[in-house]
Protein backbone atom coordinates (compact mmCIF):
# COMPACT_ATOMS: atom_id res chain seq x y z
CA UNK A 1 0.00 0.00 0.00
CA UNK A 2 1.13 3.53 -0.68
CA UNK A 3 1.78 6.13 1.97
CA UNK A 4 -0.82 8.86 2.24
CA UNK A 5 0.03 12.29 0.87
CA UNK A 6 -2.63 14.97 0.45
CA UNK A 7 -6.08 13.50 -0.23
CA UNK A 8 -9.48 15.10 -0.72
CA UNK A 9 -11.46 15.21 2.54
CA UNK A 10 -13.92 12.50 1.48
CA UNK A 11 -11.10 10.14 0.45
CA UNK A 12 -9.21 10.82 3.69
CA UNK A 13 -12.36 10.13 5.72
CA UNK A 14 -12.92 6.76 4.01
CA UNK A 15 -9.24 5.82 4.32
CA UNK A 16 -9.25 6.74 8.02
CA UNK A 17 -12.25 4.43 8.43
CA UNK A 18 -10.61 1.47 6.65
CA UNK A 19 -7.05 1.61 8.02
CA UNK A 20 -7.80 0.72 11.68
CA UNK A 21 -9.64 -2.43 10.49
CA UNK A 22 -7.23 -4.32 8.18
CA UNK A 23 -8.92 -7.14 6.34
CA UNK A 24 -12.45 -5.93 7.10
CA UNK A 25 -14.48 -5.78 3.91
CA UNK A 26 -16.42 -2.70 2.80
CA UNK A 27 -18.89 -2.49 -0.08
CA UNK A 28 -20.09 0.53 -1.97
CA UNK A 29 -23.29 1.80 -0.33
CA UNK A 30 -22.75 -0.80 2.40
CA UNK A 31 -23.78 -0.26 6.03
CA UNK A 32 -20.34 0.99 7.11
CA UNK A 33 -20.27 3.71 4.44
CA UNK A 34 -23.92 4.66 5.10
CA UNK A 35 -23.09 5.10 8.80
CA UNK A 36 -19.95 7.09 7.95
CA UNK A 37 -21.93 9.36 5.58
CA UNK A 38 -24.59 10.01 8.23
CA UNK A 39 -22.04 10.59 11.00
CA UNK A 40 -20.03 13.12 8.99
CA UNK A 41 -22.82 14.72 6.97
CA UNK A 42 -21.58 13.42 3.60
CA UNK A 43 -23.53 12.22 0.59
CA UNK A 44 -23.28 8.41 0.31
CA UNK A 45 -22.46 8.70 -3.41
CA UNK A 46 -19.46 10.90 -2.58
CA UNK A 47 -18.06 8.26 -0.19
CA UNK A 48 -18.76 5.48 -2.71
CA UNK A 49 -16.72 7.41 -5.29
CA UNK A 50 -13.97 8.04 -2.72
CA UNK A 51 -13.77 4.27 -2.02
CA UNK A 52 -13.40 3.45 -5.71
CA UNK A 53 -10.84 6.25 -6.15
CA UNK A 54 -8.75 5.00 -3.21
CA UNK A 55 -8.59 1.55 -4.81
CA UNK A 56 -7.59 2.96 -8.20
CA UNK A 57 -4.91 5.08 -6.50
CA UNK A 58 -3.48 2.02 -4.70
CA UNK A 59 -4.37 3.07 -1.14
CA UNK A 60 -6.77 0.13 -0.60
CA UNK A 61 -7.26 -3.22 -2.28
CA UNK A 62 -10.36 -4.57 -3.94
CA UNK A 63 -11.54 -8.05 -4.73
CA UNK A 64 -14.44 -9.26 -6.82
CA UNK A 65 -16.42 -12.19 -5.46
CA UNK A 66 -18.97 -13.07 -8.10
CA UNK A 67 -20.90 -9.87 -8.80
CA UNK A 68 -19.85 -8.24 -5.52
CA UNK A 69 -16.78 -6.01 -5.22
CA UNK A 70 -15.27 -5.63 -1.75
CA UNK A 71 -12.71 -3.02 -0.67
CA UNK A 72 -10.24 -3.44 2.21
CA UNK A 73 -6.84 -2.59 3.67
CA UNK A 74 -4.76 -5.78 3.51
CA UNK A 75 -3.48 -7.54 6.60
CA UNK A 76 0.33 -7.45 6.65
CA UNK A 77 1.60 -8.25 10.12
CA UNK A 78 0.54 -10.02 13.30
CA UNK A 79 1.18 -8.06 16.45
CA UNK A 80 2.46 -10.12 19.39
CA UNK A 81 3.53 -9.26 22.90
CA UNK A 82 5.11 -11.34 25.63
CA UNK A 83 7.90 -13.88 25.99
CA UNK A 84 9.58 -15.29 22.92
CA UNK A 85 11.80 -18.34 22.69
CA UNK A 86 15.27 -17.98 24.10
CA UNK A 87 14.02 -15.93 27.06
CA UNK A 88 13.84 -12.70 25.03
CA UNK A 89 10.77 -10.61 25.83
CA UNK A 90 8.95 -8.79 23.05
CA UNK A 91 8.36 -5.10 23.65
CA UNK A 92 4.69 -3.98 23.87
CA UNK A 93 3.43 -3.20 20.38
CA UNK A 94 6.33 -5.04 18.73
CA UNK A 95 5.33 -6.70 15.49
CA UNK A 96 6.56 -10.09 14.36
CA UNK A 97 6.09 -11.77 11.01
CA UNK A 98 5.36 -15.43 10.47
CA UNK A 99 5.40 -17.29 7.17
CA UNK A 100 1.96 -18.48 6.09
CA UNK A 101 1.45 -21.16 3.44
CA UNK A 102 -1.66 -21.10 1.27
CA UNK A 103 -3.08 -24.02 -0.70
CA UNK A 104 -6.39 -24.81 -2.36
CA UNK A 105 -8.44 -27.48 -0.58
CA UNK A 106 -10.56 -30.12 -2.33
CA UNK A 107 -13.68 -28.11 -1.48
CA UNK A 108 -12.28 -25.05 -3.30
CA UNK A 109 -11.51 -23.08 -0.13
CA UNK A 110 -8.06 -21.58 0.42
CA UNK A 111 -6.33 -23.27 3.38
CA UNK A 112 -3.76 -21.25 5.36
CA UNK A 113 -1.14 -22.80 7.66
CA UNK A 114 1.64 -21.36 9.82
CA UNK A 115 4.62 -23.78 9.99
CA UNK A 116 6.16 -22.02 13.02
CA UNK A 117 2.91 -22.45 14.99
CA UNK A 118 2.08 -26.19 14.88
CA UNK A 119 -1.63 -26.81 14.44
CA UNK A 120 -2.40 -23.20 13.49
CA UNK A 121 -4.59 -23.45 10.38
CA UNK A 122 -7.59 -21.63 8.92
CA UNK A 123 -9.38 -21.21 5.61
CA UNK A 124 -11.42 -18.81 3.51
CA UNK A 125 -13.24 -18.49 0.19
CA UNK A 126 -10.40 -16.29 -1.14
CA UNK A 127 -6.75 -15.74 -0.26
CA UNK A 128 -7.63 -12.40 1.37
CA UNK A 129 -10.35 -14.03 3.49
CA UNK A 130 -7.99 -16.88 4.42
CA UNK A 131 -5.32 -14.29 5.32
CA UNK A 132 -7.76 -12.47 7.60
CA UNK A 133 -8.88 -15.75 9.22
CA UNK A 134 -5.35 -17.07 9.77
CA UNK A 135 -4.39 -13.74 11.34
CA UNK A 136 -7.18 -14.19 13.88
CA UNK A 137 -6.13 -17.82 14.45
CA UNK A 138 -2.52 -16.73 14.97
CA UNK A 139 -3.55 -14.06 17.48
CA UNK A 140 -5.59 -16.65 19.40
CA UNK A 141 -2.72 -19.14 19.28
CA UNK A 142 -0.24 -16.55 20.55
CA UNK A 143 -2.64 -15.30 23.24
CA UNK A 144 -2.99 -18.90 24.44
CA UNK A 145 0.79 -19.30 24.63
CA UNK A 146 1.04 -16.03 26.57
CA UNK A 147 -1.72 -17.09 28.98
CA UNK A 148 0.04 -20.42 29.61
CA UNK A 149 3.41 -18.70 30.07
CA UNK A 150 4.84 -20.56 27.08
CA UNK A 151 7.46 -18.97 24.80
CA UNK A 152 6.48 -17.79 21.33
CA UNK A 153 8.32 -20.01 18.84
CA UNK A 154 10.95 -18.38 16.68
CA UNK A 155 10.41 -18.94 12.99
CA UNK A 156 12.97 -21.23 11.45
CA UNK A 157 14.58 -20.40 8.12
CA UNK A 158 12.09 -20.78 5.30
CA UNK A 159 13.08 -21.28 1.69
CA UNK A 160 11.63 -22.67 -1.47
CA UNK A 161 13.23 -25.78 -2.94
CA UNK A 162 12.80 -26.58 -6.63
CA UNK A 163 12.20 -30.19 -7.70
CA UNK A 164 11.36 -31.86 -11.02
CA UNK A 165 7.90 -33.37 -11.34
Amino acid sequence: MRSVGHLAASRQLVLDELRPHPGKRYRRSGPELRELARGHDYNLGTLDTALVDLASMGYVSKERIGRIVEYFCPVDKVEVEGPVSGGIVAQPGEKRRFTVGFSRGEDGYVVASVPALPGCHSQGRTIEEARLNIREAMQGYLASLKFLGEPIPAEETVEQVEVSV
